[in-house]
């Protein structure tokens, strides 16, 4: 290698070793850069992390993390889009800030709640907070899981007549 060429590579390598420090975390939710990152969803700038969402990068590094600014906007997603099951998906415990996994997180939704695509849905650790979050006694929180499937009432009626 020629003298000039030596300062080229080792600018390289150098550089190399800070992207490959940089990777996302594929254990856990990743960094979200608010007012700075978009949503994958509706392409809004993610400002809040109260409705923060995110479905994390896939263990092998060949799908990237999906970030979202609203829970609805997760939910939409993955209607629309195949996600391989085996992402974790992640949203913000409304009650403390933190990332929980959308799976054991408790949901509500409210037309009281102000989120930004305005879905009303916001997640909370325990029950009994989702629970108290939601002061209506007929409805109770549901699960992610619960939210991505439709309700009886949205699927097709049943061609069999009763007479």
């Amino acid at each position: 290698m020629t003298p000039r060429l030596m300062p080229h590579a080792a600018l390289t390598a150098i550089i190399a070793l800070a992207l490959g420090a940089c990777k996302t975390n594929s254990s856990g939710p990743p960094n979200i850069l608010y007012g700075q990152d978009v949503c994958a969803d509706c392409g809004m700038i993610i400002s809040d992390e109260h409705f923060a969402a995110a479905i994390a990068e896939t263990d092998d590094g060949a799908g990237p993390a999906l970030i979202f600014d609203d829970i609805g906007c997760m939910l939409a997603y993955q209607k629309e889009h195949e996600v391989n099951p085996k992402r974790q998906r992640y949203v913000h415990d409304y009650a403390s800030g933190a990332w929980i996994n959308a799976e054991s997180a408790f949901l509500i939704k409210s037309d009281s709640i102000a989120t930004p695509m305005a879905s009303g849905l916001i997640a909370f650790r325990q029950r009994a907070l989702a629970q108290v979050a939601l002061r209506d006694a007929a409805q109770h929180p549901q699960t992610y899981s619960e939210l991505l499937t439709p309700p009886d009432a949205e699927r097709p009626a049943s061609t069999s007549s009763k007479r």
